[in-house]
């Protein structure tokens, strides 16, 4: 058995040696070992932000990721809550970090295991900035003269972007920025606007209907000492530029009332002949009544309106259309109640005529303040102005008027004794914007707020030109930041901390903007 075995064996040993000689070995160098592809993946598939312990979602397009919610405003660093990419890839930027946001976005560049890197733009957008405003009711300017003093209002001039009744060929500018002769898109090196005008507003040409003008006039006014204003104005007649008179005149009326300041109506009855003459009306009278009406229902009871005697105040520049007392009378038969009714003087309307109101020539001599002895006036209405110089023959309309040399400033202080020396109701201030005949009071290029400034010692207020220059500020300023919701919120406090009369409230808080 032993013998077999031993044979079997051997003959194995030989055939196993065979077979392994027979067959090739292998050679490391020569084979290599199988390529692994790496991830090319470099996606981000989620990122949550943290400010102030509140979570951001984000949501992922592209490259583009957008944070789902407005951040505060001023907000300028967020923290990565978290962050997941794909797998294999690396992000620059780990959970825990925190990215700069006071550009708006900020960037995440995640890298792929084979090193391909992508770009990703986080963007946010934020909430309005806001200021809260403390509406302040108005305070009355104290002063040593308290005579009631009005200032004669002009609401007919207009600018482009306003403009009711258009002049196309000439930049929609008004026509009393024009005439018939003079274009204001035509500006010369010094930046000023061809207007007709011996003189150029402080804050340039405007628009009686502008928000911005309306905001300016009434703190020049309040701080200058004014108790409101004098509006002329045609009524409800459609003729001319009759309707653009009246909503501007709408326009400034809540703008005194929130100033603390009151209105009465100059009535332009010459709309009347001129709607006649045009075939738009048949009856003075009858037209007279219904604008007469709309005064009543719409101003007269109103708690700004002026009254004397607590009856309203109607001033009436002229007779111009309806001469006799008799048909005033008539007109104001249908009223609840009879207004006072005040015309220029010397025109003789018996029980249909309360006074008289005195004008340009009325203001230079006492002429008219005898008158009002004379003949008993219940209502006299004193006026001092401070120059006159048309613009009517330049502009081509007309001849013009009588000038009256402004003697630097010496004509209007002695407008203003002569009133102050005489029995008045009230005084107008001749006037605070008509710039076609140079009255004007209004801050202007050529005299600054000096004629302000002779008012308001007049008057005897605290108040000085460094004060109402403020007025011109926030205007200039409204136009800067125009459409800067958060600028436009501080400067309308600005605006409540004036009528208050919080001057230095409201010079610091303007400083800031």
């Amino acid at each position: 058995m032993k013998k077999f075995l031993f044979i079997g064996i051997f003959i194995s040993s030989i055939i196993f040696s065979c077979s392994s000689d027979d067959q090739p070995q292998p050679n490391p160098e020569s084979e290599p070992e199988p390529e692994v592809e790496l991830s090319s993946q470099n996606n981000i598939t989620e990122l949550v932000l943290e400010n102030n312990g509140i979570d951001y979602l984000t949501s992922i397009s592209s490259t583009n990721i957008t944070i789902n919610n407005d951040l505060p405003y001023g907000t300028e660093e967020m923290t990565i809550k978290s962050l997941k990419v794909s797998e294999k890839a690396e992000a620059n930027i780990t959970a825990g970090e925190t990215k700069n946001l006071s550009n708006g976005s900020f960037e995440i560049i995640v890298t792929a295991e084979n090193n391909e890197s992508k770009k990703y733009i986080v963007t946010a957008t934020f909430e309005e900035r806001t200021f809260n405003v403390t509406v302040f009711d108005p305070v009355t300017v104290s002063k040593t003269y308290n005579t009631p003093t009005y200032a004669h209002y002009m609401p007919w001039f207009e600018s482009p972007e306003y403009a009711e009744f258009p002049q196309t060929d000439k930049g929609n500018w008004g026509l009393h920025w024009t005439m018939a002769n003079k274009n204001p898109l035509n500006i010369d090196a010094n930046g000023k606007r061809e207007i007709a005008s011996h003189y150029y507003p402080l804050i340039g040409p405007y628009d009686n209907g502008e928000p911005d003008y309306l905001e300016y006039a009434v703190v020049c006014m309040k701080l200058s000492g004014l108790d409101g204003i004098l509006i002329d104005n045609p009524g409800i007649t459609d003729v001319y530029d009759g309707r653009l008179l009246q909503d501007h005149t709408d326009a400034i009326i809540p703008w005194l009332e929130k100033a603390g300041l009151q209105y009465a109506l100059v009535y332009e009855d010459s709309a009347l002949k001129n709607a006649e003459e045009q075939g738009i009306i048949s009856n003075r009278v009858q037209e007279a009544k219904r604008v007469i009406a709309h005064m009543e229902t719409n101003y007269f009871s109103s708690n700004s309106y002026i009254k004397v005697d607590n009856k309203p105040l109607l001033l009436n520049f002229g007779p111009q259309a309806i001469f006799t007392e008799a048909e005033w009378l008539d007109v104001f038969s249908g009223l609840s109640e009879k207004p006072i009714f005040i015309p220029l003087p010397y025109r003789n309307l018996g029980a249909a005529a309360e006074g008289e109101f005195g004008w340009v020539d009325e203001s230079i001599n006492n002429n008219f303040y005898q008158r009002c002895i004379d003949v008993n006036l219940d209502v006299c209405i004193g006026g001092a102005m401070p120059g006159f110089d048309d613009y009517y023959q330049e502009g081509g309309w007309g001849n013009g008027f009588t000038f009256y040399d402004d003697r630097n400033g010496q004509l209007f202080k002695e407008s203003l004794d002569r009133a102050k020396l005489n029995d008045i109701t009230m005084l107008q201030i001749i006037t605070w914007n008509d710039w076609g005949e140079g009255t004007i009071i209004e801050p202007s290029e050529e005299f600054g707020y000096d004629r302000l400034t002779v008012l308001q010692e007049f008057l005897g207020v605290s108040y000085t030109e460094n004060d109402v220059s403020l007025a011109v500020d926030l205007y200039q300023k409204r136009k800067e930041y125009k459409d800067d919701s958060y600028a436009n919120q501080v400067m309308d406090q600005v605006f409540y901390y004036l009528i208050s009369l919080q001057i230095e409230k409201a010079r610091d808080l303007l400083k800031q903007l």
